[in-house]
Parts: structure tokens; sequence; C-alpha cells
């Protein structure tokens, strides 16, 4: 629920799931069906789509989404952008691996956690 639940709800399609909700204010963090279409690209997300984003905890004023999915959509390139917002940049690291996210652009207030994270030593 929430704007954390909005990525679930625009991805919906991408784990097999055969709907999802949309609505304008219906519930927290749900958004008009017709920008999940248009600006999300809704329908061309499949099983494949790769996963970017903005990641930060007041994600949902932002234009990226809506800058690189139609960036996508004229590269023909089967990927959406989506806002991500988490608690703390642990939460979202969590999220990211279990999703296979493919890449973000990080804002306030992640920059520091996310310069410290891309440092550390790999295994």
């Amino acid at each position: 629920m929430g704007e954390a639940g909005l990525p679930s709800r625009l991805l919906a399609s991408r784990f097999g799931s055969r709907w999802t909700y949309a609505g304008d204010a219906v519930a927290p963090g749900q958004i008009p069906a017709s920008r999940m279409l248009d600006e999300f690209r809704f329908r061309a997300v499949g099983r494949g789509t790769a996963i970017y984003g903005v990641v930060g905890n007041n994600v949902m004023h932002s234009m990226s989404p809506l800058m690189h999915n139609a960036a996508f959509d004229v590269a023909r390139l089967d990927a959406v952008y989506v806002p991500l917002r988490a608690a703390d940049f642990d939460d979202f690291l969590t999220f990211a691996d279990a999703m296979s996210v493919a890449g973000v652009s990080v804002t306030i207030p992640f920059k520091l956690d996310a310069l410290r994270a891309a440092r550390m030593p790999t295994a």
C-alpha cells in the first residue's frame, strides 16, 4: 500500500499477475489508469522487462519516469522506469536484489548511502 506499493502495481504483469489496481486517489499509492498506461507503459511490461527507477523517500513528484519511459518507448527498449520509494537505502537494496533492478537514479536522502554501497568490496 501507499507510495512504497506503487512498483508492485506498475510491475504486476512482469510477475505474472493478470490484473492490478488503479484509481484516482481511491487508496494510498494508487494512480489513475491513464497514468499507468501512458506514463508507465503498463501494457508493454512483461516478464522480460528490465526495471529501472528513481530511488529516494520522496520520488512521486519526479519527472524522471515520464522522460525515461518516453525514451524507452522511442528506442523500443523492453524496459520501464518507476518511482522507488524506500524507507532507507538498505530497504531499497533488498528490493533491488529481489526484483533484479537493472539500474537507478539516486536522490535525496540516499546519495551518500549509495556512494558508500558502491565502494563496498564484493565477496
